[in-house]
């Protein structure tokens, strides 16, 4: 949807750095998160948006990466979905998502207890996965980083970091899993890489 930059109502800023601020506001009477970028982090924004998918009853990927950048506790999880893109007198790229709030004005709650809901479930899964699918442990879980799920294994030899979305591994403390948030529809396709994981692992530690 194109937006009407004159008819956005800035209010007050709630990330930091200065290059990819975030300001609440309005549109059109609706309650907005507004974010600037130049064409570049625009084009990085608009292809994680559309290559992660969408929840309908949380988050989209989209706002993960916004929440994770968050400087203060006031943007965090309280996000939704896009509503349009324009530009501004500078010619700097402006996208415009919702912003939910509560009865008393305030940046709603819900969609931080319906985004932990969704985690849990999806990472009792993965653990489940884990632990069936060879003898690598899980002994230690943390989703607080906003955009990443971080996942600490014993490999028998070393720590090791996956990208499950490109099956590549070092051996790093951390192995770091970008999240879906459409669980149902991916839930499949992940325990086949975490498979295929443990089955790779298992050659280059023989190797």
């Amino acid at each position: 949807m194109k937006i009407d930059y004159d008819d956005l109502i800035f209010g007050k800023k709630i990330t930091t750095p200065e290059k990819n601020s975030v300001y609440r506001g309005t549109y059109l009477d609706v309650p907005v998160a507004i974010k600037f970028f130049d064409k570049k982090d625009l084009r990085e924004e608009r292809h994680k948006l559309l290559g992660y998918g969408v929840s309908n009853e949380c988050l989209t990927e989209y706002n993960n990466l916004l929440e994770a950048r968050a400087k203060s506790h006031e943007l965090s999880t309280f996000l939704q979905e896009p509503i349009g893109v324009t530009k501004n007198p500078d010619g700097l790229h402006v996208l415009v998502t919702k912003l939910i709030l509560n009865s008393n004005g305030d940046i709603s709650q819900d969609f931080k207890k319906c985004k932990e809901k969704v985690n849990k479930d999806f990472i009792w899964e993965l653990r489940n996965a884990l632990y069936h699918l060879g003898e690598h442990k899980v002994y230690h879980m943390d989703i607080s980083n906003g955009d990443n799920l971080l996942i600490q294994i014993n490999s028998g030899v070393h720590p090791v970091l996956i990208d499950f979305l490109n099956m590549n591994f070092t051996y790093y403390p951390w192995l770091k899993l970008t999240k879906y948030l459409g669980i149902d529809s991916v839930e499949k396709r992940y325990f086949r890489r975490v498979n295929r994981f443990l089955n790779n692992l298992e050659k280059f530690n023989h190797n």
